[in-house]
């Protein structure tokens, strides 16, 4: 079972598609800035169950 989900951009429009995806999403999806930023929010999301 999916639980979470990231997404990693790297310009302004990359961003303004992530949040688009994040509101439809029944997943909880985080926007970040860098793989290693989302690499911690996933091991972190893991931490809160």
């Amino acid at each position: 079972m999916v639980v979470g989900g990231t997404i990693v951009y790297y310009s302004n429009m990359m961003y303004m598609n992530a949040t688009l995806e994040k509101r439809f999403s029944k997943i909880n999806i985080h926007p970040c800035l860098s793989l290693d930023e989302a690499i911690e929010w996933i091991l972190n999301l893991g931490a809160l169950k």
